[in-house]
């Protein structure tokens, strides 16, 4: 075997240079040209692979694997329906090439008429972009897609974009088992709807058992943004939203100008560290969300924030705050403002103001809290029912319509 051999043996990394299946081919970087190159002592053009190679079909499916190494990409991937791109684990590393152009990292190859069952598994993403190009710029962003899975896929991100951004009419989506770290002001999972007709709400979407962080934007946040988002369940993450202004966050609009809506969202059993303006966060019109069993700790804000979200935007109704555990928050540990709110079974510990600040129509029941300033705040004038909460360290404070707040006895079971 002669040097050139030798070489080509030892450079694993490939570049995707043309990103659509069955037109996708694999050629060496530049640095593996000048390897060759020294070796030879002459220009030695990189060989140009087919990548349908690593392609093979089963039961009507594509399944493009992509081998251990370093694999360069170069303009959008566009991943066609009944189709499985894969790697083997953390091996298999993605990145963007320097000369990288195109508005999305991946991508379903129809948006306009849509496509469905595409999964993306076992491998690592390694992405320094900018802010992309276009109306719809994404790393990984789909639109008008039914049945997705992303399933242990690694993401290192530097680049103010979400990592994953559901963006329209996503329908029966899971995203799992994936590590997600975030760098450069962008998030971890955005679900969304960009789509304003009712028939084309983005539903179904499963996003459990993760690991994210981000510094910025969410690690994840369900909004409704144009259209309609529905049956959404995010279930034991890790999250880290140290420099972040939420952990998890689910929201009908943010701006007045928006019509998005989102209802049946159910946010279980996630730990949530940090948070600028809170852990989890509830607002712009957001209706039937359950925020249960989440551990949350050592937030800026709030550990969760029930409201508007901002002047002029709607309030939050049909919301369940129960068996959380909320400990070192920097003002509230659980702010809430609506219209029927239940905030019952909580374990709140260590605030810097109240424990549970209650405005509007809100029931506080069953809770304990220790160490608060003060336990409860609540307007005596509003519908508010509390009864049964345990307070240690904390007092109830009712304020009167007009005039002083009056300071309760301490409750007892």
């Amino acid at each position: 075997m002669n040097d050139i051999e030798t070489i080509r043996m030892r450079i694993v990394s490939t570049m995707i240079t043309a990103a659509v299946l069955g037109m996708l081919f694999v050629s060496l970087p530049a640095t593996a040209e000048k390897a060759l190159e020294k070796a030879s002592g002459k220009t030695i053009p990189a060989p140009l692979v087919d990548l349908r190679r690593f392609t093979t079909v089963r039961d009507g499916v594509q399944v493009i694997h992509l081998p251990a190494g370093m694999h360069g990409i170069s303009t959008t991937l566009q991943l066609s329906s009944n189709t499985v791109l894969e790697g083997d684990g953390e091996a298999t590393i993605l990145m963007a090439d320097t000369s990288f152009s195109g508005s999305q990292f991946i991508t379903n190859s129809d948006h306009a008429n849509g496509n469905r069952n595409i999964s993306i598994r076992n491998l690592r993403m390694e992405i320094a972009l900018p802010f992309l190009p276009g109306d719809e710029p994404g790393i990984i962003r789909f639109k008008n897609l039914e049945q997705l899975e992303i399933d242990k896929v690694t993401m290192v991100i530097d680049a103010p974009m979400y990592g994953i951004d559901l963006s329209a009419q996503i329908r029966n989506a899971t995203v799992q088992g994936c590590a997600i770290t975030n760098k450069k002001g962008g998030g971890g999972i955005m679900i969304r709807n960009g789509d304003p007709f009712p028939a084309k709400a983005t539903s179904g979407i499963v996003v459990r058992h993760n690991r994210i962080e981000s510094a910025g934007d969410e690690p994840i946040a369900a909004f409704g943004w144009e259209g309609v988002v529905e049956n959404v369940r995010i279930e034991d993450n890790t999250i880290g939203a140290k420099d972040a202004s939420f952990g998890i966050t689910a929201f009908g609009i943010d701006f007045v100008k928006h019509r998005g809506k989102i209802h049946d969202v159910s946010i279980i059993g996630n730990h949530i560290s940090g948070g600028n303006v809170g852990g989890i966060g509830i607002k712009g019109g957001a209706w039937s969300v359950q925020a249960a069993d989440n551990s949350i700790e050592g937030t800026a804000g709030d550990g969760i924030f029930l409201h508007t979200g901002g002047e002029g935007l709607p309030g939050v109704h049909d919301i369940l705050i129960l068996r959380n555990k909320i400990i070192n928050a920097g003002r509230h540990c659980i702010f809430a403002a609506g219209t029927d709110l239940q905030v019952q079974k909580n374990e709140i510990e260590n605030c810097a103001q109240s424990g549970i600040y209650a405005a509007g129509n809100v029931s506080v029941i069953d809770n304990v809290i220790t160490n608060a300033k003060p336990g409860i705040l609540a307007y005596e004038a509003e519908q508010n029912d509390i009864r049964g909460n345990l307070l240690r360290n904390a007092s109830l404070i009712l304020i009167p319509k007009k005039g002083r707040s009056v300071v309760k006895d301490k409750e007892a079971r």
